[in-house]
């Protein structure tokens, strides 16, 4: 039931990317409190892995993030760094189609990568031409360093 509540969730977000742009901000604020809201009361176990005031900080924190130009794509994250908190494997946050579809478009890293030691390396290469590169440390991508890198996906 869980699964299917925040995967509802998720398409109800999709509303802010809608609106006016001085609205955009106020659709996810109003969706980022529905998805506290429904967490807090229909998750049956919420505070089992991770301490209430953990997920008070990482919804606060999230909420001070949240501006106009907050797109599809950053509250997607917003929502995957809540789920990452629930951990367990009966909830998750999946990508709209829409969503899914514009990032099928984009040019993708063509490398799995290792999380060590806060530090990235490059696990193997989807593609033939970058295999000389595995194992390499990754320092920045596209001008972003590293660190800022793990910030982004935890």
């Amino acid at each position: 039931m869980t699964r299917l509540f925040i995967a509802y969730l998720l398409l109800l977000s999709g509303h802010a990317a809608l609106a006016q742009p001085d609205r955009v901000a106020q659709g996810y604020q109003h969706d980022l409190s529905l998805v506290r809201t429904a967490l807090e009361q229909m998750h049956p176990s919420l505070y089992r892995f991770t301490p209430k005031a953990t997920f008070d900080h990482v919804f606060d924190s999230l909420s001070a993030t949240i501006s106009e130009q907050t797109s599809p794509l950053d509250f997607f994250r917003m929502l995957s760094k809540v789920e990452h908190n629930i951990r367990e494997s009966h909830s998750y946050v999946k990508l709209s189609d829409a969503l899914a579809q514009q990032i099928a478009r984009q040019r993708v890293f063509p490398f799995e990568v290792l999380l060590q030691n806060e530090r990235i390396y490059l696990r193997s290469s989807l593609t033939e031409a970058g295999t000389y590169l595995e194992g390499a440390e990754v320092l920045s991508i596209n001008g972003k360093q590293s660190k800022q890198l793990l910030q982004q996906l935890a």
